[in-house]
């Protein structure tokens, strides 16, 4: 799948990351951070790396602290699809996206059973950078858990 929904941004929306996220606020409906801009700009990875970076990373299975967990899910991917007009691209498009969700109710599921203290919190409909899309929820579940820390 690209890393972009369709239609893919232009060379001009791709000259800079001021132009980059005009592009993605004005397809997704919101900018990701500026961090995220200058990284799909500079560093567009080949999959195998990104696939590296993945399975390299460590699994973390002692944590001993209070862990709070805000997850976008099911994911909103109203953005994404909107643009697509072919059925058959579609219906490609929304499996794939079906098969992120099924794997975030995975990772939720393995951190309930994994970390005694932790706390999860689903934010539904909600996209990818969910402090973006849904930031008064975040900063709400967020005081709220800071609150109950002894």
């Amino acid at each position: 799948m690209k890393a972009f929904p369709s239609p893919s941004p232009s060379k001009e929306d791709l000259a800079s990351v001021t132009a980059l996220t005009g592009w993605i606020r004005r397809n997704l409906g919101m900018a990701y951070p500026e961090s995220e801009g200058q990284q799909l700009i500079a560093h567009n990875s080949p999959a195998r790396v990104r696939k590296a970076i993945i399975e390299g990373t460590k699994k973390f299975t002692q944590i001993n602290v209070p862990v709070l967990a805000i997850c976008a899910y099911p994911q909103d991917f109203s953005s994404q699809v909107r643009h697509v007009t072919d059925p058959e691209q579609r219906a490609k498009m929304e499996a794939v996206l079906a098969d992120v969700n099924g794997k975030v109710e995975k990772q939720i599921e393995a951190f309930r059973k994994g970390v005694a203290g932790g706390r999860v919190v689903i934010v539904p409909k909600s996209h990818h950078y969910v402090f973006l899309s849904n930031e008064a929820d975040v900063l709400r579940e967020m005081k709220a858990f800071i609150e109950g820390l002894n």
